[in-house]
């Protein structure tokens, strides 16, 4: 039996998961309170509280620490917080990718990590070694030897009278979540994300106004290395923010009631439309920024250029998920709308609807399969309800013949065409000595020849596929562009003629140097 003890006050809006238990915990750090360093008590101020918080999120990296000493003699040596911290870094960004990490990515992942360690205490790696200590480790992180319940750590505060009361804090460092794809993924909470981007004190609106306002300084003092990695970090707060938003659409589609559209969600949402204004003002701003230094840095700084290059990629990425984030909102209120209209006359329950995952999955799978499976018995006709039994009907069929004929869903794609005589952006990719390599390449011989050949000679001399890239770039270019004083090489059809080619396919092309105007 655990203690009662009283909750945390909390807000529980939008969240990575659906849990409600998580909710209370993952909004734990933006509750509402005392302004930061008024005091509650002498003594004591609202600050002591919040950084009291910060540190209980990191006791459960620290339980796994020091059950390295306890661990069968075989897994001492693995040091069970680098190897967390490397799950969080893999898991955090990977975070609202097509491909989010799974057992499978995480286990690709550490494998190179354990083996160095393995090599550091002189022991031969073991893959089913290293199986073993990545359930141990995945395990410490979803706490599943509490059934993966989320963490619940108590502390002490001091209220205004002056009297000591006991609060419990829950929450969640890495949870089980499904992907579109059908795949089980592994998501990190708000914690895990604030707690690896040592943000654990701001809110979401704040993390990601800090990281935004670090590339731009990064930018303007030449450290690009590191604004790269200040871009990662707002991209991650880029997609919890729109996770905040878009569960509380998905709460009231759900259920009106559990949430406050009087009151709460129009501050939520106003203030959401006032943030993404100032982010597409500072995100417009990085990329402008990002453009000027890609035009006047020289192409000898070719590390530099990518670096800044994927601080705009990056960039770039954030400002399409606002965008689409603002339509949302645009329509939120449409949400609450059809929601209600949809859910008014629906009759409603004697008590709140149980979460499926946390109130009957789990306490289920729990539960002795003779228990089980006496529950299912009774519960499944409920759940599948009355069917009567089917009767032939020759009018049905008939009608069911003559029907028109459903029209076939589309199944080509809109492809934006690009514009080939512009890819002075796409070769700024490359550094000078490939760009100069495909460019000798393709003037060596001075008359007129396929490309498939060209290509061919190139891959033959040991050309790496980065200058095949760009000679096929310049190709395009030239094939392109009608002014062929600013082409590198001039390009003709073939007609019926096909490239040749391992790496790239379409029509071949012949190929020439430019015919510059004097």
């Amino acid at each position: 039996m655990r203690k009662q003890i009283a909750p945390d006050h909390q807000q529980g809006f939008a969240f990575p998961s659906g849990d409600r238990r998580e909710a209370a915990a993952n909004n734990v750090d933006n509750a509402p309170g005392p302004a930061a360093g008024e005091p509650v008590s002498e003594g004591w101020t609202a600050d002591l509280t919040r950084r009291l918080r910060v540190l209980l999120h990191t006791l459960p990296l620290d339980a796994l620490r020091r059950s390295d000493a306890m661990r069968d003699a075989e897994l001492r040596h693995y040091d069970s917080l680098a190897l967390a911290l490397r799950v969080l870094d893999v898991v955090i960004d990977r975070l609202g990718l097509e491909a989010e990490a799974d057992r499978e990515a995480v286990t690709r992942v550490l494998r190179p990590v354990l083996s160095a360690m393995d090599a550091a205490a002189d022991v031969a790696p073991s893959p089913e070694r290293h199986e073993r200590m990545i359930d141990k480790l995945l395990g410490g992180l979803r706490n599943d030897g509490d059934a993966r319940r989320p963490f619940r750590e108590e502390y002490t505060s001091v209220n205004g009278a002056g009297a000591a009361l006991r609060h419990a804090l829950e929450f969640r460092l890495v949870f089980d979540a499904f992907h579109p794809s059908g795949r089980t993924v592994l998501r990190p909470s708000a914690e895990a994300c604030n707690l690896y981007l040592r943000l654990l004190d701001l809110d979401v609106e704040d993390a990601q106004a800090a990281a935004e306002a670090v590339v731009e300084s990064q930018l303007a003092r030449g450290r690009f290395e590191e604004a790269v990695h200040s871009a990662r970090q707002a991209r991650i707060q880029s997609v919890r923010f729109r996770d905040k938003v878009l569960q509380i659409l998905r709460d009231t589609r759900r259920d009106v009631d559990r949430v406050d559209w009087k009151v709460e969600v129009p501050r939520i949402l106003n203030e959401s439309l006032a943030h993404l204004e100032r982010r597409f003002a500072v995100e417009r701003g990085i990329l402008g920024a990002a453009d000027e230094r890609l035009e006047i840095m020289p192409d000898e700084e070719a590390s530099s250029r990518r670096a800044v290059a994927q601080v705009a990629d990056l960039t770039r990425d954030c400002l399409l998920r606002h965008t689409e984030l603002h339509e949302q909102l645009l329509g939120a209120h449409n949400v609450f709308l059809d929601a209600q209209a949809r859910q008014a006359f629906a009759p409603k329950p004697s008590r709140p609807l149980p979460h499926l995952a946390d109130d009957v999955l789990e306490p289920l799978l729990r539960m002795p399969i003779a228990r089980a499976v006496q529950l299912l018995d009774r519960a499944f006709p409920l759940f599948v309800g009355t069917h009567l039994p089917v009767l032939a009907s020759l009018e049905g069929l008939v009608t069911w013949m003559l029907q028109p004929r459903r029209p076939q869903p589309r199944q080509d794609i809109d492809v934006e065409p690009v514009d080939a005589a512009d890819l002075d952006a796409e070769l700024r990719r490359y550094p000078p000595e490939v760009r100069a390599a495909a460019t000798d390449f393709l003037n060596g011989d001075g008359g007129e020849v396929r490309l498939s050949e060209v290509l061919s000679r190139a891959r033959a001399s040991g050309a790496s596929n980065a200058v095949l890239e760009v000679m096929a770039l310049l190709v395009l270019q030239g094939f392109s562009t009608e002014d062929r004083d600013t082409a590198h090489v001039a390009a003709e059809p073939i007609a019926g003629a096909q490239l040749e080619d391992p790496l790239l396919y379409g029509d071949d092309l012949l190929v020439s140097a430019a015919r510059r105007s004097a």
